[in-house]
C-alpha cells in the first residue's frame, strides 16, 4: 500500500483527488501539505453550519490543479485522513447527546442522522456514558424510552443497511451504496460485523458515521483468549474477503477505494499461521524469534497472497455499551490534550522512543501536553498521577512487561490495579510487549485499559521487540499531517511492515486532529420538543431534597453523575449522609469524592457499602497510596482489611512502613502472618506465600 490513490470519478463530490485537494487549501490556505509535522500550518476553525456540497473557498482553476496534484504526492496514510477530514467537514454535527435503553432504540436514533445533522447516541450504562457526556460537553442531553423488540435475522441486517442509506440520503429499503453514489460519496473503508454478535451497534454507527459499507459475516472467528491454528484462519480470511467482494468497491490494489477494514465482532487477536521466510521479519538468533510463534490475527488479515496489505485494520469487540460508545468516541470527540510518559532510559537504542521531544513538537503546533520519564517516571510519580483519575485525550506510553505488569522508570512496576480510572475517554498508543494477549481479561494491562474506557488502542498480542514501535516523535508527525491515529502508529514498511504481532484496536480512522484543524460544522439542536435531562434532573433535586426517598436519591444522584455535575452530587450526598438511607447511597459517592481527591469524605463513605466493588477497592487504594506517610491507624487498617488479589504481598508492601510506624514492627509482623495464612488456604500459590513471607525480612 504505497501508491498515491484515486478516489472517485469526475462526478465525485467530496472524495475525489480534486475535491479533497481543495480541501487542502480550505484547511490550510497557501501551505505545503508535508508528511512532517513541522510544516503543517493550523488554521481556524468555522462554527457555521454548511450542507453537503464541495467546499466553498474560492480557489482559481490553477490553484485547483496545483492543489490536486500536491494532494496525489501525499503519502496514502495522509491521502486517508484527509478523505476522513473532507466528510467531516461537510457534515453537520449536533451538539446533543441522547441517552437510549436498548439496541432497538439505538437503530431507531441512529436512523433519525441525515446529510444535515448527526449526533452522538450512547446505549446507557453507568461508566461509559457518563465518561463521553463529561468530554463532549453537549448543549443538551435526551433520554429515550424504548421503542421495543429488536426485528430478527434478515430483517435487522435489511434495517441496519436501510439506517445506513438513510444517514447519507438514501431511500428506506435501498441500499447504502446507491446513497453514497447519489452523493458521489466513495467510502475510505469497511466495517465487518455479525447481528449475532453484541458489538453491531459499533458496526452501524461508523458505516453510518464515516460512510462505509456494512457487511455482515456469520460463523465462529474464535474467543478473545483462542489462538487460530493455520486452516482456523484460512477459514477467516477467506470469509472476511468474500464479504469485502460481495460489498462491491474495489479493495485489492493500490489506491482502491477500500483502504481500512474495521472488525466490529468477537475474534481471536492471535493466529499462528507460519510464515515464508521472505515474509519473516529479519532478526537476529538472539531474538528468538520461532517461526511458528503467534502473530496477530489483525495483522495477518488484509492482505494478498504476496503479503503485501491492502487495508489496513481496526478491531472493535465487547458488550453493545462499550462498542457504541467506542464509535460514538472516535467520531465526535476532538483530541486536543496529549500526554507522553517513557520509562525507558534516555540512552542507546532506548533514546529513539524518548518524549520530550516528540512533546515539543505537539505544543508547537497546539496541542496541551504533560511529559514523564527519567527519575518522573517512577512509580510513586505514577501513584500521584491516579489521584483523581487522568484527564487526557491521548496517552503515548513507553513500557514493557507481562500481561500483568509493566515498567516504569528506575525499574519499578506497576500491576494491572495500577491502571488508572479515566476522567474522560482515552486513545492509547502502548508500547509493551504482551499488553493485549488477552484483551478481554480485566486482570490484564489491555483488558483493564479497555475496562477503564479506552476506545482506541495500539498494542502488541505478543512479544514484538521495540523496534516494530513507530517512535513516539513519528505518530505526532503523523497524525499532524492528518494520517488517522491508529495507522500511524503501526509500521507500514520494513521488516515489520510484514505479518506481525501488533494490533488496533478502535476506528481506524479516527483522526487526532492539531487543534484548530478539524473543520466540523455545527448545526442547531432541534426545537423537537424533547426534555434535556439537565433541566429535568434540576427539577427532581428539588424534589428530592424537600421529600427524600431512597429511590428517587439514587435516580437523581445518578443522572448528576452522568452529567458531569460531580460537584453538585457531592452536595447531594452530603445531605444524603444525614438520612437513614445513606448506606444504600454511598456506593453513588465514591466516584465524584475521588475525582475531587476528598480523602476523608471517601473513606466515610467507603465504610458505609456493604458489598464493594473490585472497582471500589482500586478507587480507596488509588487515592490513599500516595498520602500512605500521613494515614492514622484506623486508616492503614482500613487498607489492610482492604488487600486486593491475586497477590495481597504487593499492597502490603505499600502500607507496611505506615504500620510499623503507628503498631510497630512485632504488630505490623502479626499482619503478615494472617496473610500468610489465608494465602496457604484452598489453592495455595506458593510464589504468593513466598512474597508474603518475604516481606519480614524489610
Amino acid at each position: 500500500m504505497a501508491g498515491r490513490g484515486i478516489y472517485g470519478d469526475d462526478n465525485g463530490m467530496i472524495c475525489r483527488p480534486a475535491s479533497v485537494a481543495v480541501l487542502v487549501l480550505s484547511l490550510a490556505p497557501g501551505a505545503t501539505l508535508a508528511h512532517s509535522a513541522s510544516q503543517a500550518t493550523p488554521p481556524s476553525t468555522p462554527t457555521t453550519a454548511q450542507p453537503l456540497s464541495a467546499p466553498t473557498v474560492p480557489i482559481t482553476p490553477d490553484r485547483q490543479a496545483q492543489a490536486e496534484a500536491q494532494f496525489r504526492q501525499l503519502p496514502w496514510p495522509v491521502q486517508l485522513g484527509m478523505r476522513v477530514a473532507a466528510a467531516e467537514a461537510l457534515l453537520p454535527v449536533v451538539p446533543q447527546v441522547v441517552l437510549v435503553p436498548d439496541e432497538a432504540t439505538f437503530i431507531d436514533e441512529i436512523g433519525k442522522w441525515s446529510l444535515k445533522g448527526r449526533w452522538p447516541v450512547l446505549i446507557e450504562d453507568d461508566r461509559f456514558a457518563p465518561l463521553f457526556v463529561r468530554a463532549f460537553k453537549p448543549q443538551r442531553v435526551v433520554r429515550r424510552t424504548s421503542v421495543g423488540p429488536l426485528p430478527a435475522g434478515p430483517e435487522l441486517m435489511l434495517t441496519l443497511d436501510g439506517v445506513v442509506s438513510l444517514a447519507w440520503g438514501g431511500e428506506p429499503g435501498r441500499s447504502p451504496q446507491e446513497a453514497f453514489t447519489k452523493v458521489g460519496f466513495v467510502p475510505p473503508g469497511a466495517v465487518i460485523t455479525s447481528i449475532d454478535d453484541p458489538a453491531w451497534p459499533a458496526a452501524l454507527a461508523l458505516a453510518a458515521g464515516r460512510g462505509q459499507p456494512l457487511l455482515f459475516i456469520d460463523g465462529d472467528l474464535g474467543g478473545l483468549d483462542d489462538v487460530l491454528d493455520p486452516a482456523q484462519f484460512a477459514s477467516v480470511k477467506s470469509v472476511i474477503e468474500k464479504a469485502l467482494t460481495d460489498g462491491g468497491y474495489p479493495f485489492r490494489g493500490v489506491g482502491d477505494p477500500i483502504e481500512t477494514v474495521t472488525i466490529a465482532r468477537t475474534m481471536a487477536p492471535r493466529a499462528k499461521v507460519p510464515q515464508p521466510p521472505a515474509l519473516r521479519p529479519a532478526l537476529p538468533p538472539s531474538a528468538g524469534f520461532g517461526a511458528d510463534d503467534p502473530l496477530a490475527t489483525l495483522d495477518l488479515l488484509f492482505r494478498n497472497d504476496d503479503g503485501s496489505r491492502y487495508a489496513i485494520g481496526g478491531w472493535i469487540f465487547g458488550p453493545s455499551q462499550r462498542s457504541a460508545y467506542m464509535a460514538m468516541c472516535s467520531l465526535f470527540l476532538t483530541r486536543e490534550e496529549l500526554w507522553f510518559f517513557s520509562g525507558y532510559p534516555k540512552e542507546g537504542f532506548w533514546n529513539a522512543y524518548e518524549v520530550v521531544g516528540p512533546a515539543g513538537k505537539a505544543k508547537e503546533l497546539g496541542f496541551t501536553t504533560r511529559t514523564w520519564e527519567g527519575d518522573t517516571a517512577s512509580l510513586l510519580n505514577w501513584r500521584r498521577m491516579l489521584l483523581g483519575g487522568i484527564g487526557p485525550d491521548v496517552l503515548l506510553m513507553n513500557s514493557s512487561g507481562d500481561p500483568d505488569w509493566f515498567s516504569l522508570g528506575g525499574n519499578d512496576r506497576g500491576r494491572v490495579a495500577d491502571i488508572p480510572f479515566l476522567r474522560k475517554p482515552l486513545a492509547l498508543g502502548l508500547i509493551h510487549s504482551w499488553s493485549l494477549k488477552r484483551p478481554g481479561d480485566r486482570e490484564t494491562v489491555g483488558g483493564r485499559w479497555l475496562e477503564r474506557g479506552v476506545y482506541s488502542y495500539f498494542g502488541s498480542v505478543h512479544e514484538p521487540f521495540l523496534g516494530a514501535f513507530v517512535p513516539p516523535t513519528n505518530v505526532i508527525d503523523r497524525v499532524a499531517s492528518f494520517a488517522p491515529f491508529l495507522v500511524s502508529c503501526r509500521m507500514l514498511d520494513g521488516e515489520f511492515g510484514k505479518p506481525w504481532r501488533l494490533v488496533a484496536i478502535g476506528d481506524p480512522l479516527m483522526p487526532v486532529r492539531v487543534p484548530g484543524q478539524r473543520k466540523v460544522p455545527i448545526a442547531a439542536v432541534p426545537a423537537d420538543g424533547a426534555t434535556d435531562l439537565r433541566a429535568e434532573t434540576v427539577r427532581r433535586l428539588k424534589a428530592v431534597q424537600a421529600n427524600p426517598q431512597a429511590d428517587e436519591f439514587r435516580a437523581v444522584m445518578k443522572d448528576l453523575l452522568l452529567l458531569g455535575e460531580d460537584e453538585v452530587a457531592i452536595g447531594l450526598w452530603k445531605f444524603a449522609a444525614k438520612t437513614d438511607f445513606k448506606a444504600s447511597l454511598a456506593q453513588l459517592a465514591l466516584g465524584p469524592l475521588f475525582r475531587a481527591r476528598d480523602f476523608d469524605g471517601f473513606v466515610a463513605a467507603f465504610r458505609l457499602i456493604r458489598e464493594r466493588t473490585p472497582d471500589d477497592f482500586d478507587l480507596l487504594w488509588h487515592l490513599a497510596s500516595p498520602r500512605i506517610t500521613g494515614l492514622d491507624e484506623l486508616e492503614l487498617m482500613l487498607l489492610f482489611q482492604s488487600l486486593r488479589g491475586p497477590d495481597p504481598s504487593v499492597d502490603l508492601a505499600v502500607i507496611l512502613p505506615g504500620l510499623d510506624r503507628v503498631i510497630g514492627r512485632e504488630g505490623a509482623d502479626r499482619l503478615i502472618d494472617i496473610e500468610v495464612k489465608k494465602a496457604k488456604g484452598a489453592n495455595a500459590d506458593p510464589n504468593v506465600i513466598s512474597r508474603l513471607e518475604a516481606l519480614r525480612n524489610r
